[in-house]
């Protein structure tokens, strides 16, 4: 040891070697412990593009795929705008070249301008993890993000039906039929109490209810002037004074504030409006069930709404793609977060009762892409009101020229 350190005394050349050794070691060292995890980072691709999001979700929801997608040097943009407001000026917005990179859309918007949304080309998203229903429209491509879906059902109060001796709610027509007169308190013109909201345009979605009901009762023949006819004669059952089956009044308030108001055993409505029934008494103790279904009925339908993140077709699609991967690995706190039915099939296993009762009437959802829904909406409250006082009249109007306006030819 004596020697060596003399040997290095005689030779300065060799102990600026030694120390020169020592600091590589030593840098070697911290480089590997606090700078290596920062150069990793580092060998993203930095794409260095700026995404717009058009959507009535908030910033806050879209935050942790913001965040990583900084990794890319993607930043992102969230506009708040109501649906309404997208479908309004999303195309004019789109063919000027300005606009949104990704947008919040309904079924009904995405189906008729499917063109300007771009399809997804990889392979981390697949359709395979959604129920059909969900993409059969779309011609099976992956040409939008699934988000969240809304379908008809029946609310219920749970007490009323106790007192009445029923402890499950019905699952047919024909069930309701049996229990109405279990549930009516009335006078000769007047309900106290209503059972069922159906057969009057005061009710909440009156025309989606109707197309459900007259679909599920006439089946393939829907389309027909008798098979309207038919679904009028059963629904103002509900609404004639003289009828075993009378269970809803003119006198009463919105149906959806009826049944707040504790005036209304059951409300047949979409499941999106839980909430605003909970925000108008938070005390009110009611179950989902689902949607009636006529017991002689070969195929069961229900009305099936479907909302969506969009691509559009631009320069920037690839990395709009890129951040709705990133999206769709918080999608399931996102949807747990802000009370959502999640549409991928891997997550419906953890799904509580409500939610699976949801999900079935969703896997027989119905888009109804082939009426004219204005016409309807415009139409409809006329025969509600008067089929019971002015029904020739109203069969020859339909036979002759209404029937051609409810459908798309």
């Amino acid at each position: 040891m004596d020697r060596i350190l003399k040997d290095l005394r005689d030779r300065p050349i060799t102990i600026v070697i030694f120390f020169l050794l020592i600091i590589i070691v030593v840098a070697f060292l911290i480089d590997r412990a606090f700078f290596a995890s920062r150069r990793k980072k580092s060998e993203f691709p930095c794409y260095n593009q700026k995404l717009v999001i058009w959507s009535p979700i908030p910033f806050q929801e879209f935050r942790k795929a913001i965040k990583s997608v900084n990794k890319y040097c993607l930043t992102v943009n969230v506009e708040k705008k109501s649906l309404e407001e997208i479908k309004e000026t999303l195309l004019l917005e789109t063919a000027a070249g300005r606009g949104p990179d990704i947008v919040y859309v309904d079924n009904e918007f995405a189906f008729n301008n499917l063109k300007i949304f771009d399809e997804y080309k990889n392979k981390k998203l697949t359709i395979d993890n959604y129920p059909e229903i969900i993409f059969k429209p779309l011609n099976n491509k992956f040409n939008l993000y699934p988000l969240t879906f809304d379908t008809l059902v029946l609310f219920v109060n749970n007490r009323y039906l106790a007192n009445a001796g029923l402890y499950e709610p019905p699952k047919t027509f024909e069930e309701i039929e049996q229990a109405i007169p279990q549930l009516r308190q009335a006078n000769f013109n007047y309900l106290e109490l209503a059972p069922i909201a159906l057969g009057k345009s005061n009710i909440d979605n009156f025309v989606e209810i109707f197309l459900v009901i007259n679909k599920n009762l006439n089946q393939e023949s829907e389309k027909n002037s008798s098979a309207f006819e038919k679904t009028f004669d059963y629904l103002t059952q509900f609404t004639n004074p003289y009828s075993n089956l009378y269970s809803w009044d003119d006198n009463l308030p919105n149906a959806l504030l009826a049944f707040a108001q504790e005036r209304l055993i059951m409300l047949p409505a979409f499941y999106s409006q839980k909430k605003k029934i909970i925000d108008s008494n938070s005390r009110l103790e009611f179950s989902v069930a689902g949607f009636p279904k006529f017991s002689q009925s070969l195929k069961k339908y229900n009305y099936l709404k479907v909302y969506y993140l969009g691509v559009i077709k631009n320069k920037k699609s690839k990395y709009s793609w890129l951040f709705l991967e990133e999206f769709d690995k918080i999608y399931p706190e996102f949807a747990k977060r802000n009370n959502l039915i999640p549409l991928r099939k891997d997550l419906f296993n953890d799904l509580d009762k409500e939610s699976k009762i949801v999900i079935n009437e969703m896997l027989i959802g119905d888009y109804f892409t082939n009426i004219n829904y204005d016409e309807l909406n415009n139409a409809l409250p006329k025969y509600f009101d008067s089929w019971l006082t002015n029904k020739d009249n109203l069969k020859n109007i339909l036979r002759r020229t209404d029937i051609f306006k409810f459908f798309k030819k």
